[in-house]
C-alpha cells in the first residue's frame, strides 16, 4: 500500500485544494516575525551563558560543602578550616556584585541590536559598543579576583591523614579550582568578543592548568623519625622566628589579610631552622610555592640574610641589592604610619566612621594605612 501511494502522481491543483495544506500555509507566521523570535530567542540564551558565567554562587556552595566535610572529618590539619573561612568571605564579598551585574547585563542585552550572535547572517547587527564596554569593565574587576581565588586554592596548605576523606576534598576542591580557572579565561575571552560563538569555542578549547596541590592526603608520620624531627626543631633559632612573624604581620596589615595566607606558622618554624639565604632554597621549604616566593620571598631572604650577616654566618654567593624597610616604605605613602594613636586622632576616626565616611577618606584624612584604620576601629569597638 506504501509503495503506490508513494508512486502516485502528485497534482498542482491538489495542492490549492487540499484543505490540510490550506490551513498549514496559512499558519506560519510572516518572515519578519520569524526573524523577530529568532533574534530574542539568540539575547536570551547569550544573556544565560553571560548571567551564568558571572554568578558566583556555585562557589560559594562547593566552598560550604567542603566546610561540612571538615566539620564532619576529624582527620585535617589546623590549617584547613581558616582557609576555607577566608575563602568564603572572599566570594560571599564578589555575590553582591555579581548579582548587580548581572541585573544590568539582562537590560544591556535586551536593548542591544536584533542580534548578539556575529555568526548569523551578514545583516545580523553585531554586539553593542555598551554591552562590550560593560563586559570589559566587569573583566577588569572580576579577572584579578577570581584568578587570585584560583591561586590560593591551587597552592592550598590543606592536609588531612585519612585516605577517604581526602579523596572526597580532593574531588571538591578540584571542581573549585577548574570553575575559578575557566569563569577567569571565559570572562577575558568575552570581554574582547561578546559573542556566543567566541564564548562556546572558548569553553570547548579551555584546558586548566594542574594545580600545586595534587592532593591533602598526607600519610601519617612514623614513629622512627620522631627523633629527627625533635632535633630539628630545637635548631631552631628563636629571634630569627620572631622576626619572620612580625615581617609576616606587616604584610598581612598591607594586604589586609590573615597571617596565616602569608605563611602558616609552620612555614616560619622551619624558616628559622634551615634559614635559607637564595630563593632557590626558599622553594625547598614547607608551604612555599613559586606564587608566594614571587609575592614575598624576597622580603624574607633578606631579612634572613640581614640577620646571619649580623653574626658572620651570611652565604657569600647571595647577592641582595639594598632596599628601604618595609616601614620606612609605610612612612613614606603614610605620614602618620606606626606613630601612636593620640585621643584627637581617635575621637576624630570615630566621628568620620559615624557619619559614614569611606575608608579611602578615612585614609587619606588620617594618614594611615587601611590595616591601621581597621584595627583601631576594631579596638574602639566599632564596626
Amino acid at each position: 500500500m506504501e509503495g503506490i501511494i508513494l508512486s502516485s502522481p502528485l497534482q498542482n491543483v491538489s495542492l490549492s485544494n487540499d484543505r490540510q495544506v490550506l490551513d498549514y500555509v496559512s499558519a506560519q507566521p510572516a518572515t519578519e516575525q520569524v526573524s523577530e523570535q529568532l533574534g530574542m530567542a539568540t539575547k536570551e540564551y547569550q544573556l544565560q551563558l553571560f548571567t551564568e558565567l558571572y554568578d558566583v554562587r556555585r562557589l560559594l556552595s562547593i566552598i560550604e560543602q567542603l566546610q561540612r566535610h571538615v566539620v564532619k572529618c576529624v582527620s585535617f590539619n589546623a590549617e584547613t578550616m581558616p582557609f576555607l573561612d577566608e575563602l568564603k568571605r572572599s566570594v560571599v564579598g564578589l555575590v553582591d556584585v555579581s548579582e548587580k551585574f548581572q541585573k544590568q547585563l539582562a537590560k544591556i542585552v535586551y536593548s542591544a541590536g536584533n542580534s548578539i550572535n556575529s555568526s548569523c547572517d551578514a545583516d545580523v547587527h553585531a554586539p553593542s559598543e555598551h554591552l562590550q564596554q560593560r563586559l570589559s569593565a566587569a573583566a577588569g574587576y572580576f579577572v584579578p579576583k577570581v584568578q587570585s581565588l584560583a591561586e590560593a586554592v591551587s597552592s592550598h596548605l590543606c592536609r588531612c591523614k585519612n585516605k577517604a576523606d581526602a579523596s572526597d576534598f580532593d574531588t571538591m576542591i578540584s571542581d573549585l579550582y577548574l570553575i575559578l580557572s575557566q569563569k577567569a579565561a571565559l570572562m577575558q575571552v568575552v570581554a574582547q568578543e561578546p559573542t556566543t560563538d567566541a564564548y562556546l569555542k572558548a569553553k570547548s578549547k579551555f584546558v586548566v592548568t594542574p594545580m600545586q596541590t595534587q592532593s591533602v592526603f598526607e600519610k601519617p608520620t612514623k614513629t622512627k623519625n620522631t627523633k629527627e624531627v625533635s632535633n630539628d626543631k630545637s635548631q631552631e633559632d628563636k629571634i630569627l622566628f620572631e622576626k619572620l612573624r612580625l615581617l609576616r604581620l606587616q604584610i598581612a596589615k598591607e594586604k589586609n589579610v590573615r597571617a596565616y595566607i602569608i605563611f602558616p606558622d609552620k612555614s616560619l618554624h622551619e624558616l628559622a631552622t634551615r634559614k635559607p639565604t637564595s630563593l632557590s632554597q626558599m622553594e625547598q621549604i614547607y608551604g612555599v610555592g613559586k606564587n608566594k616566593i614571587s609575592k614575598y620571598g624576597e622580603q624574607f631572604v633578606k631579612t634572613i640574610c640581614e640577620y646571619l650577616g649580623k653574626f658572620g654566618d651570611i652565604q657569600q654567593d647571595v647577592v641582595l641589592e639594598p632596599d628601604v624597610s618595609y616601614m620606612q616604605k609605610q612612612k613614606e605613602i603614610y605620614e602618620k604610619a606606626y606613630e601612636k594613636w593620640t585621643r584627637e586622632e581617635e575621637h576624630k576616626l570615630v566621628e568620620m566612621k559615624q557619619s559614614d565616611s569611606t575608608i579611602k577618606t578615612l585614609i587619606e584624612t588620617l594618614k594611615r594605612n587601611k590595616g591601621a584604620i581597621i584595627s583601631r576601629l576594631r579596638k574602639l569597638r566599632i564596626e
